[in-house]
This record gives structure tokens, C-alpha cells and sequence, in this order.
């Protein structure tokens, strides 16, 4: 989840190398670290997780209590939804990688499963790696 707000730039942080670039698209942020408590609320709009939960992560960083952002990967592996069914107000996600090292192969890396709530509201219930190294291939 601290990858989608990075990615995304939840928090509309100043990017550069190249200025004005998506860091998806390969741009860098002109500061590597965002504060937990604004990470922490970009992605509690979007997902019904508690702070304590986020900072399981590894890009949390306790000793200054802040996360740090993806920086200038330059999108050469994308993450994306391969299939998608719903239940009810359930929805589970198949997500796979697509990469040039991988000669643009499908890699399945995952099953995400979400909630919806009040209708605009996205609850996280869980994540289950299928491939814990997908970029080994």
C-alpha cells in the first residue's frame, strides 16, 4: 500500500530527474522520505487499514518515523490486475507483473482481496503472495 501511494504520488510531493515526470515514468522525488502520519492518511481515504498495520512494512522507517518513496525505478516492470471476480461486496484480484526482463511474460504474483463499504469506501482483508521472488524469472 506504501508503494501505491508512492507510485501514485498519494501526497503530491515534488518530483524530479526529470522534473514534471511520473515516478512511475521514471522521476525521482526531490525528498526520498515522507512523514508516516501523511503517508499513513493518504492511503486511510482509500483503504480501511490502521497505522499500526502500515508500519509492518519495510519502507517504514521507525528511528525518524517516516516511509520512504520508491524513487526513479523507471516503470520497467508494471504490476497489474489480471482477472477480477466479485461477491457481493467482496472483490478478489489477480495480480501478475509484466517485465522486459521477464521478454514481457505474465507473472502471477498475487491474490488481493478487498471490500467495498458505503460504496466509495475500499477495505483491505488480505494479500496472498503466490511468488515471493517474481522477479527471479
Amino acid at each position: 500500500m506504501v508503494d501505491v501511494c508512492a507510485y501514485n504520488n498519494l501526497l503530491n510531493l515534488p518530483v524530479i530527474n526529470p522534473e514534471g515526470s511520473t515516478i512511475f515514468g521514471g522521476g525521482e522525488y526531490a525528498t526520498p522520505s515522507a512523514s508516516a502520519d501523511q503517508v499513513e492518511a493518504a492511503i486511510q481515504k482509500h483503504f480501511d487499514v490502521t497505522s499500526a498495520y502500515l508500519r509492518t512494512s519495510s519502507l517504514y522507517k521507525a528511528d525518524t518515523n517516516t516511509y520512504q518513496m520508491c524513487n526513479g525505478w523507471g516503470g520497467g516492470w508494471h504490476t497489474i490486475a489480471t482477472s477480477a471476480s466479485q461477491n457481493g461486496n467482496r472483490i478478489v484480484i489477480n495480480i501478475a507483473t509484466l517485465g522486459p526482463d521477464a521478454g514481457a511474460v505474465l507473472q502471477p504474483v498475487g491474490i488481493l482481496t478487498i471490500e467495498l463499504q458505503n460504496g466509495n469506501v475500499v477495505k483491505y482483508i488480505s494479500y496472498q503472495c503466490t511468488d515471493p521472488n517474481p522477479y527471479s524469472q
